[in-house]
Parts: C-alpha cells; structure tokens; sequence
C-alpha cells in the first residue's frame, strides 16, 4: 500500500520544477540582457522628447535636453 506525500514531498518537487524552469528559461548573460534593455530605453525616451517638444512645453518642461 503506497502511502500519501507528505507536504516535504510537494516542496521537493516545486523546488525541482523551478531550478529546472531557471536553467531553461533564464538567459546565461541575466544581467547584461537587462542593462541592453535599460539603455535602450533610455535612449528610447530620448529621441522621443527631441521629437516632440510641443508636448514638453504643455507639461511645462520645455527646457529639457
């Protein structure tokens, strides 16, 4: 007769699952990956307030460059 898991045996196996999701899912650069992402949308941000002053000058920041 088999008998029931216990609660150690669920947390065994979510921490199995969630190492394996982390070492499929999780690129090996981790953190360059997100410094691209930063940068690019900072430069993102950017070009778009140089494109569009008139909407900096109604949010009264028409001095940013």
């Amino acid at each position: 007769m088999a008998q029931k898991p216990k609660l150690i045996d669920y947390v065994s196996i979510i921490m199995q699952l969630f190492e394996q999701f982390m070492q499929h899912h999780i690129p090996k650069q981790g953190v360059k990956q997100m410094q691209f992402c930063s940068i690019y949308a900072f430069k993102a941000q950017q070009r778009w307030r140089t494109n569009h002053p008139e909407v900096l000058q109604l949010l009264g920041r028409h001095n940013m460059k």
